[in-house]
């Protein structure tokens, strides 16, 4: 959906999680092309493939100070540490909703019920959560990563809430410095 809307958008996937060599295969699948990093220290962010899977990365802020958008699609987060060092690169964030974590910090009320859409709180975007059945990856495209992809666009398309949104950072920021 966002290639169609966005072609020139590339997808960054830093880590090494259990789902990676899923995830390329449902690249391959739905014919994006890839680049994958083998473990170098050097991460190359190889500007003509859709996708870039780093594998570890030692230096997140050196890879965000290269994006336009940070987008967390965790089931679960403890703190979030990763919104934090999105928001240090004046990144404007979409994130799913997790019981923990993401809501502290992208909104100032923590107080309402989850959402079954986008939620646009003061410093960024809450998602629902995907709902997993299991670990297999399908490429037909699910209703809630088609709402997921929507939004991404929503908001690459609209300048003024992606300034807010950098601006907002800073401030909010401030609050994990004392």
């Amino acid at each position: 959906e966002l290639k169609k809307s966005e072609p020139n958008a590339q997808l960054v996937i830093v880590g090494d999680g259990y789902c990676k060599n899923q995830l390329i295969q449902l690249c391959h699948e739905l014919k994006l092309t890839t680049h994958v990093n083998n473990h170098s220290n050097e991460i190359e962010l190889n500007q003509s493939s859709d996708i870039i899977f780093t594998g570890t990365a030692h230096n997140v802020l050196s890879i965000l100070a290269v994006c336009d958008l940070y987008v967390m699609t965790s089931l679960q987060e403890g703190l979030g540490l990763v919104l934090l060092e999105a928001m240090m690169a004046k990144l404007p964030i979409i994130s799913t909703d997790c019981k923990v974590g993401p809501r502290e910090i992208l909104s100032d009320n923590i107080d309402f019920d989850r959402k079954k859409s986008a939620f646009f709180a003061e410093y960024g975007v809450l998602m629902p959560p995907f709902d997993l059945k299991n670990d297999h990856f399908e490429s037909k495209i699910s209703t809630q990563e088609t709402e997921f992809a929507k939004t991404i666009i929503h908001l690459f398309n609209n300048e003024k809430k992606l300034s807010e949104y950098k601006t907002k950072s800073e401030k909010k920021l401030v609050q994990f410095k004392k």
